[in-house]
């Protein structure tokens, strides 16, 4: 038994003959006339024949596919279970993320460090995040990568030198604040030290003295001899 969607699937891999398969390397709007034609021939858009546009219907997202899958694609649903792509642009502005350069896009912020390596310009735009930038310059610019990992590895050496000379430096300033401070402290107990109070240091008894050089001296030398005084 023959239903109808096996008919539509039987017509549309017949109609699959029929459509051209897109030429690659081309843009839109590229002359294809030479001089000697009378007449310009440009490209006018790379939508191949049989080809219609679709895009995403939540994120915008465009792309394209042949005219006999149109009826496939717009039965596909959400989880929720609304339409997932749509024929109709939406008008959705693209999600970028960091909406990051190719270091090698004149646009870059990091292209001053390339241009003068020699390095051909590159139009990519619109990555993401970091890793995609990685990732791209990896695959589509590997002598450029290499040589932005060098220069990134130098500055990164040149700005740990000058951040341990400037610890150095903060540090041998700390130094000399706390010697000053312990000088300052020092001078101060010295101004403040009271001189020792003098002492009677003759026995009472005998009437000997027994003055020494220091206090503690002089009253260990009196109670020796008071301890054995006769008089």
């Amino acid at each position: 038994m023959t239903t109808s969607n096996d008919t539509a699937w039987e017509q549309a891999i017949a109609d699959k003959s029929e459509e051209e398969v897109p030429t690659s390397g081309m843009q839109e709007g590229e002359i294809l006339s030479n001089s000697s034609d009378e007449f310009t021939t440009r490209l006018r858009s790379l939508r191949h024949k049989g080809y219609v546009p679709y895009w995403n219907a939540k994120t915008g997202d465009y792309n394209e596919c042949p005219k006999y899958l149109q009826w496939q694609i717009g039965d596909i649903k959400n989880p929720d279970g609304s339409t997932m792509y749509t024929f109709s642009n939406p008008n959705i502005a693209p999600d970028y993320g960091m909406d990051l350069f190719c270091p090698l896009n004149p646009s870059s912020p990091e292209y001053y460090i390339v241009a003068s390596m020699g390095f051909p310009p590159c139009k990519k735009q619109h990555i993401p995040h970091e890793d995609g930038v990685n990732s791209h310059l990896q695959k589509s610019h590997k002598r450029a990568y290499e040589a932005l990992s060098r220069d990134r590895e130098q500055t990164e050496r040149e700005e740990d030198r000058e951040l341990q000379q400037q610890m150095l430096q903060s540090n041998q300033e700390l130094i000399q604040t706390l010697a000053g401070q312990v000088a300052t402290q020092n001078t101060s107990v010295a101004v403040e030290e009271k001189p020792e109070t003098v002492i009677d240091a003759v026995c009472d008894k005998c009437g000997r003295d027994f003055t020494k050089p220091t206090r503690q001296g002089t009253l260990a030398a009196l109670r020796g001899h008071k301890a054995h005084c006769k008089q």
